[in-house]
């Protein structure tokens, strides 16, 4: 997550700050709340797409999403995604099962550096509705 502060900023925290701090207090009430780890990192360079959140894990698929509002709307959102994400060995999730509206905040999916071997990749990747 990006928590740069110079863009969206407010008193000094910006946008990603704040909503860090929003999936922190959500999370915690989450079923993810073992398998999500929330990382801050200054800068994502997509300063122009902020607020910016990524989904990585060893193995799985890896998105980034940006445009994000510091909501708690967007928050509840997000921790409903990380669900999904947690929950599948692949890491993809249906485009039709993503929460709300975040599916204009996707910017990118990458493939795994090391795909897992657990992982029917031509099958997944063919029954992606993407």
């Amino acid at each position: 997550m990006c928590t740069d502060t110079t863009v969206s900023g407010e008193e000094g925290i910006g946008g990603g700050a704040r909503l860090q701090r929003m999936l922190r207090d959500l999370l915690a009430d989450s079923d993810a709340c073992d398998a999500v780890q929330i990382k801050a990192y200054r800068c994502l360079m997509a300063c122009s797409d902020g607020c910016v959140v990524a989904f990585a894990q060893p193995g799985k698929m890896q998105y980034l999403l940006g445009r994000l509002p510091a909501s708690e709307g967007k928050a509840r959102e997000l921790v409903e995604f990380a669900e999904q994400y947690a929950a599948s060995p692949s890491g993809i999730v249906p485009n039709h099962q993503w929460p709300g509206t975040l599916g204009f905040h996707f910017l990118g999916r990458l493939p795994p550096l090391e795909p897992s071997p657990d992982v029917d990749w031509a099958q997944q990747l063919e029954s992606c509705d993407l």
